[in-house]
């Protein structure tokens, strides 16, 4: 796991310095090892986190032994060692047991067809001397980040926007349509950022660069969507063996590391499906870890310490507490953007807490995604049901709730839940869909960014984007067509996003096995109906992993990993919070 950045261009000479000072910024990617390679018309960078082969043939940018091929990697591919004896069979030689040189072979073997074959999260660049290219490549699901700056005959590459803003020459300049998305989802959706010139690039997409002309040509290499259209027709109990088989696969192959290697433990059903599926493979010693709050409604301590006396792991734990406004801002800044998830308080808190001890951490990231297991999934059936009470009385009820004042202490309270759903029930299904996760409404977003960029924020809705992507998936079921949403969505773009900052931040890596594509792809193809039965979440899953699991974790409701910002905040008018909102809404800065 690593940082990565490089410089390219055809109308400015290139500063070797520049690379030099944008890799000093990635130092806590890649803590282990730094080098900057000045190709003339290309400067590729890169900070090392050694997981596997710890020698220095690891180190990058690595050459490949004719010269041409230069690669600058973040990530890992969980199936190079069977990739590498594929190369092997062909003639191939290599000098290191690292996955980067398998990487660097596969595109000289391949060429962008390679990235099919990669079980895996990464994002890279591979500079082609001989056809005067940059390849560019992310991930299926955006694991791994890749941003990027290109302006008249001029690129500029990194893992992170703090480190990209280390170049002189990308463009600051505010992208109302970005900070509009931030203020609706609490995430920006890619290709955009904050910033007008600075670009994500999407996941499971090639960019190549031509630096002839710098021409830029995109393309897809994976097709989510494909998998959910192939259903499998096997019995239930059939399908339960596939789930556990697969997913037995995908933890063994996440255990490869030359370093020590523990997880993150909440006491759910997800990260402790994990845990027991790598006791299952005969580890001793397992380290896990886990963050709680003060606050009895958000802490999960005492779920998390049961789960580990269950499997016998070395638990770890800290209590994460925020004692004034500006403490809070400060994990905000440590994320390089804009980024309201407030889980990003404790994942980054337990990040830290684990790299005293190992250097990756197994996640149950992507489970809800997968099995249907969030609130809103649930929701789409009372949605039929509201649809029975008329119009008028779903508003009146709206404006009565905004009189009622939230007495309860749960994480979200039950006046705002009903009230966000009752709005969301005016609208369709999947316009509905959308708003469950709503922060500002567009009327707000124009009150906060200005009237005269409301044409700008009304164009570029993020409804549009969730709109592009039911359309994709018109012909599956409902409940399909929110779960090929969810994961083209909120699930790169918060989730995996605050997964891969907060592990890095503390120089560790995060892995998922529930991402793994294989997967992935299967349980996209199994029956909606095994996922949510009723209103029952995780239903399949749940059924397979009695084997593993005791009921006390199976039906254990679920929580989640919402931090106590509003106990944290002092909502007094004087407060400082109170002052920020305040500012905001005046319009005097973005």
């Amino acid at each position: 796991m690593c940082g990565i950045a490089g410089i390219a261009s055809r109308t400015v000479s290139l500063d070797r310095a520049v690379v030099d000072s944008m890799c000093d910024s990635l130092d806590h990617r890649g803590p282990d090892f730094k080098r900057v390679v000045d190709l003339s018309s290309v400067v590729l960078g890169h900070t090392r986190l050694s997981i596997i082969d710890l020698s220095e043939k690891g180190s990058q940018p690595m050459a490949s032994p004719c010269g041409n091929y230069h690669l600058t990697y973040n990530g890992e591919i969980y199936n190079f060692r069977e990739i590498k004896q594929e190369l092997l069979d062909k003639g191939y030689s290599f000098s290191s047991e690292t996955d980067t040189e398998v990487v660097l072979t596969s595109f000289m073997e391949w060429g962008k067809e390679c990235f099919k074959r990669f079980n895996g999260m990464f994002a890279l660049a591979i500079y082609s001397k001989s056809d005067s290219k940059i390849f560019f490549a992310r991930d299926r699901l955006g694991q791994k980040p890749l941003y990027y700056y290109l302006n008249d005959g001029y690129i500029s590459f990194s893992s992170e926007i703090p480190s990209l803003l280390q170049d002189p020459l990308v463009n600051r300049e505010k992208s109302i349509a970005g900070v509009s998305c931030f203020l609706a989802l609490g995430y920006i959706l890619a290709p955009l950022t904050q910033y007008e010139g600075i670009k994500k690039l999407e996941p499971a997409t090639i960019m190549e660069l031509d630096l002839n002309d710098f021409e830029i040509k995109k393309t897809r290499y994976w097709n989510y969507l494909d998998h959910f259209k192939k259903k499998d027709d096997s019995s239930f109990e059939k399908i339960k063996g596939k789930i556990f088989d697969k997913l037995s696969e995908a933890v063994r192959l996440r255990l490869i590391a030359d370093v020590p290697v523990g997880a993150f433990l909440s006491g759910g059903i997800d990260s402790s499906s994990i845990v027991a599926l790598i006791k299952e493979n005969k580890v001793t010693d397992l380290h896990t870890f886990s963050a709680g709050f003060k606050y009895d409604s958000y802490n999960e301590l005492s779920e998390a310490k049961e789960a580990s006396t269950i499997f016998d792991t070395i638990h770890h734990e800290c209590i994460v507490d925020i004692k004034n406004e500006k403490e809070l801002f400060d994990y905000v800044n440590r994320y390089g953007e804009l980024f309201a998830d407030t889980s990003l308080v404790p994942m980054v808190e337990v990040s830290a807490l684990a790299s005293k001890h190992v250097k990756v951490a197994l996640s149950g990231d992507g489970a809800d995604e997968l099995f249907a297991g969030y609130i809103t999934y649930k929701a789409n059936i009372y949605y039929k049901i509201a649809q029975l009470i008329p119009r008028f009385i779903r508003r009146l009820l709206i404006k009565i709730l905004g009189w009622l004042p939230e007495l309860s202490s749960k994480k979200i309270g039950t006046i705002f839940k009903l009230s966000q759903f009752l709005k969301g029930s005016l609208h369709s299904r999947e316009r509905a869909h959308y708003s469950w996760r709503l922060i500002f409404d567009l009327e707000d977003r124009v009150r906060i960014l200005g009237e005269e960029n409301r044409d700008i924020i009304e164009k570029t809705d993020p409804f549009f984007t969730f709109k592009k992507y039911f359309e994709q998936a018109s012909d599956l079921d409902f409940l399909d067509q929110c779960l090929y949403v969810d994961s083209m969505t909120w699930l790169p773009d918060d989730i995996l996003q605050k997964l891969d900052i907060a592990t890095m931040a503390s120089s560790i890596e995060g892995r998922s096995p529930y991402l793994d594509v294989n997967f992935v792809e299967y349980v996209a193809s199994i029956p909606s109906r095994y996922k949510l039965k009723g209103l029952k979440t995780k239903f399949i899953l749940k059924d397979c992993l009695r084997r593993i699991l005791p009921d006390s974790i199976l039906f254990r409701k679920k929580s989640g990993f919402n931090a106590p910002v509003g106990k944290w905040m002092n909502k007094g008018e004087g407060s400082e919070f109170a002052r920020f909102i305040e500012l905001i809404y005046r319009k005097k800065e973005i």
